[in-house]
């Protein structure tokens, strides 16, 4: 019986990719019973938690970035910088507060509004996950926050590029 092909699971949802995925690493087999082999260097880990579609319904990691800061009043890049050429996509975001602040997510040099104002209360966390939860309007920019205030915060994204 034939395997099952790569491109085979970029026409599925992006649910059904995850659960194709998922039973693949866990069985080793393809949904269909027969053996799945997969080449993976030695250290690498593959987390089919960490998939997202792009626009044209291709699979794609995105790149995970941890920001933290004592005084976010100034803007601050909260992405990785995007491929040249290309735009931020954001898919999944979490920002924690331990001061009382709202929270705004902005395109680099433009200032346009990308996300927000979020008020957020004292010790609190938002988490937003949905895939493509925005698109930069603008290319080779990173995406940035800005808080309120002075206050700890930690602003969490997973991005990717595309044009």
């Amino acid at each position: 019986m034939a395997r099952k092909s790569y491109a085979t699971m970029i026409k599925l949802s992006f649910e059904d990719a995850i659960r194709f995925l998922a039973s693949i690493l866990s069985s080793g087999k393809n949904p269909d019973g027969s053996d799945y082999t997969m080449p993976i260097s030695a250290g690498l880990t593959l987390d089919p938690t960490n998939l997202a579609l792009n626009a044209n319904q291709q699979v794609v990691s995105p790149t995970h970035t941890v920001v933290n800061s004592a005084d976010m009043s100034a803007v601050a890049s909260v992405s990785a910088a995007p491929t040249g050429g290309q735009k931020i996509v954001l898919h999944d975001l979490v920002i924690s507060v331990g001061a009382a602040l709202s929270v705004t997510l902005k395109c680099e040099t433009t200032g346009a509004v990308v996300m927000g104002p979020f008020y957020m209360a004292a010790n609190t966390t938002l988490h937003f996950t949905r895939n493509r939860l925005a698109k930069l309007a603008t290319a080779d920019k990173h995406l940035q926050a800005v808080a309120s205030g002075a206050g700890n915060i930690t602003v969490e994204t997973w991005c990717s590029s595309e044009a």
